[in-house]
C-alpha cells in the first residue's frame, strides 16, 4: 500500500475542514479526489505533506508513518507554481536541483518529459501558464519520485493547456509512477484517473473505481413477445453488462461501441422480434448526482 489514511481529521477553530478521513491508495494508480472547492481536498494534501499537522488520526506512506524519509519518495505541486522570473527553465530547475540534493544531470530529461526542452534556455516570464505548470511538474519530478501528488493541476489553463497536463499526467502514470491530484473537474477525474475518491465538505462519501463507476453507459430499452427468450438471449451476449426488468421491459446496459442496429440485427437472427427498442446514454453528470444522492441518504 502506498497511502492509507485512518481517521484523519482537520480543525480550523469551530471549522471542520477533514472529518474522519480513511482512504487508500495503491502503487501504479492514478487516484483522483474529487470534489468542490471548500470539500478538503487541499487541507487533506497538505496534512500528507506534512505542511498542515492533523487535528486527530494518523497516514501511513509506504507502510510506514509518514515522514521526512519518506517525503523524499514524493514529488508535491500543492500551489502556484514560483519559479525566478528573470531566469531560464534551466537556471530555475539548477536552483530546484541544488535544494532537493539532485544531480542537475537529470535536467534535460525532465526537460523533455514535459516537452520544454526547446525553451529551455527561455525566460520563464516569457511561459504560458500551462508552460509553468509544467515546469512546475519537471521541478517535482527532478528527484524522480515514486508518488506525484498535484492539487488542481489544471485550474485556469485553456483547453489546449488542460489536454497537455493530462496527455503528461498519463505518460507519467504509464512509468509506473503513483499519481494522486485533487480536482474539481469531474470530467478531469474520468480521463486520467484510474481510482477514485468523493469529498463533500471534508467527509469522504464515495471512494472506487473510475472504470466501474465513471465509463459512460449505454442503455438500450427492449421489450419483445417474448420476454423469458429475450432474458436469455440478453444474458448469452458478451457486450451486454448487465440486465434490469422495468415492468414489461428490459433496461440493458451494454458497452460504450454496442450499436442498437446491429444488437435488434443479432436478436432478429435468434428469432427473436423487437416490439419496441430505445437508446439512451448515461452521462457522467448523472452517475456523480446519484452517488450524492447516495451518500445523502446514508
Amino acid at each position: 500500500m502506498i497511502l492509507e489514511t485512518s481517521g484523519l481529521t482537520k480543525n480550523f477553530g469551530s471549522v471542520k475542514a477533514v472529518r474522519n478521513l480513511s482512504l487508500q491508495v495503491e502503487a501504479g494508480q492514478v487516484y483522483g479526489m474529487l470534489g468542490p472547492n471548500g470539500s478538503g481536498k487541499t487541507t487533506t494534501l497538505g496534512m500528507l505533506l506534512g505542511v498542515t499537522m492533523p487535528t486527530a488520526g494518523e497516514y501511513r506512506w509506504f507502510g510506514k508513518p509518514g515522514d521526512h524519509r519518506a517525503r523524499k519518495r514524493i514529488g508535491a505541486i500543492l500551489e502556484m507554481p514560483v519559479f525566478y522570473p528573470y531566469m531560464t527553465a534551466t537556471q530555475n530547475l539548477k536552483i530546484t536541483a541544488m535544494i532537493k540534493e539532485v544531480d542537475e544531470s537529470r535536467i534535460p530529461e525532465v526537460l523533455e518529459l514535459v516537452d520544454l526542452h526547446k525553451r529551455a534556455d527561455d525566460k520563464f516570464k516569457s511561459f504560458s501558464l500551462g508552460m509553468k505548470q509544467r515546469l512546475a511538474i519537471a521541478a517535482a519530478f527532478l528527484a524522480n519520485p515514486e508518488v506525484m501528488i498535484l492539487d488542481e493541476p489544471t485550474n485556469g489553463l485553456d483547453p489546449m493547456g488542460i489536454a497537455d497536463i493530462r496527455a503528461l499526467i498519463r505518460k507519467i502514470a504509464s512509468m509506473g509512477k503513483t499519481i494522486i491530484l485533487a480536482s474539481h473537474l469531474l470530467d478531469e477525474v474520468q480521463k486520467v484517473c484510474s481510482h477514485f475518491c468523493v469529498l463533500q465538505q471534508g467527509d469522504l462519501i464515495y471512494q472506487g473505481s473510475v472504470e466501474d463507476d465513471f465509463s459512460e453507459e449505454t442503455i438500450i430499452t427492449l421489450e419483445a413477445a417474448d420476454m423469458e427468450l429475450l432474458s436469455t438471449t440478453l444474458e448469452g451476449l458478451p457486450t451486454i453488462q448487465r440486465i434490469v426488468r422495468e415492468g414489461n421491459r428490459f433496461e440493458a446496459t451494454c458497452e460504450q461501441n454496442v450499436n442498437a442496429h446491429d444488437l435488434n440485427k443479432e436478436l432478429g437472427e435468434k428469432g427473436i422480434y423487437l416490439s419496441h427498442l430505445s437508446v439512451k446514454k448515461r452521462s457522467l453528470e448523472e452517475q456523480f448526482l446519484k452517488i450524492l444522492e447516495n451518500a445523502e441518504t446514508v
